[in-house]
């Protein structure tokens, strides 16, 4: 019995090499029709395994994204063409689990063809999801030094502003972490060594456009940094001890 996708892939290279190799010999012209019918249902098969892994990875990306409320608000097109594909997938999944022998249950090039509309519409959310992580970065551009996976584990959980703090340390260096009140206002920073420097003045992430928008109030708390260490320096430098 075959236990996995690469022996089943191995298993059909294999088969479709000898039957090649068959097909060269003088005395394959008896059986030639029937030879080429295997032929054509092996490529068959292969193909529609490769659409098959391919929507399968896509899918296993995309499903815990989109199973964000706040991805779902701010991608509507995109979580719509993401439904479409899952009710596929899952249809299919529920099919075959019951029923795994493909070579008896792959006739046709429908399942190949169901997959390949799926791996189209996968594209186009995975073309859309970059160009949506692009604009949060050209808005913030040390969002550049986190990943499209820690990215979106920020931007999935908005409304936990406090999402950030796992991933502050590499927007902002020698920084561990922003001291958040019960507000949410966030007013000050402290370093790995818990070094805290207070802001001169606190920033509300929920206040207007910053509310759900993570690039906005991290902005601004950039700029606040500046200003506040410009000041700390200033002082330092007038103080007369």
């Amino acid at each position: 019995m075959l236990k996995g996708i690469d022996e089943v892939q191995q298993v059909l290279d294999d088969q479709l090499n000898i039957l090649l190799m068959m097909k060269s010999s003088p005395y394959i012209k008896p059986v030639l029709t029937r030879a080429t019918q295997t032929e054509l249902k092996i490529i068959l098969i292969q193909d529609t395994l490769d659409g098959w892994i391919k929507c399968q990875r896509g899918w296993m990306y995309l499903e815990p994204i989109f199973s964000s409320e706040d991805i779902k608000e701010k991608m509507k097109t995109e979580k719509g063409k993401f439904d479409l594909v899952d009710r596929a997938w899952r249809a299919a999944m529920d099919i075959y689990s019951k029923d795994s022998n493909i070579w008896e249950a792959i006739e046709t090039d429908k399942l190949k063809t169901d997959f390949d509309s799926s791996n189209g519409l996968l594209d186009e959310i995975q073309k859309s999801l970059s160009e949506y992580l692009e604009t949060k970065r050209r808005f913030f551009p040390r969002f550049y030094f986190l990943s499209d996976e820690e990215l979106l584990e920020i931007l999935a959980q908005t409304k936990d502003p406090e999402t950030v703090q796992r991933h502050i340390n590499k927007c902002f260096e020698a920084i561990s972490q922003l001291q958040f009140t019960k507000q949410l206002h966030v007013s000050a920073m402290i370093s790995a060594e818990k070094e805290k420097v207070d802001f001169m003045k606190s920033v509300d992430v929920n206040e207007g456009e910053k509310k759900g928008n993570v690039e906005r109030w991290l902005s601004e708390i950039e700029a606040v940094m500046i200003a506040t260490l410009k000041k700390i320096t200033k002082d330092s430098l007038n103080d007369p001890i």
